[in-house]
């Protein structure tokens, strides 16, 4: 799989849930692969790390408790 594909797959994953936490103790967090730096689901996928400056494709969607 590439990553662009990869990629995809994450965003299409994302668009599945229909509310913000999974279960009562964790929600969803896009995560730097890079740093680790984690910013909530509702605040949108950035186009580029806010704290380390990597693109977009280095962010994974997690849970988070």
């Amino acid at each position: 799989m590439t990553t662009a594909a990869k990629f995809d797959s994450k965003l299409k994953i994302l668009n599945q849930y229909q509310y913000d936490a999974v279960t009562e103790q964790t929600e969803l967090m896009w995560r730097c692969q890079k740093c680790g730096e984690l910013i909530h689901r509702k605040e949108g996928l950035p186009e580029k790390c806010p704290a380390c400056g990597a693109p977009q494709r280095e962010f994974a969607l997690v849970e988070e408790d």
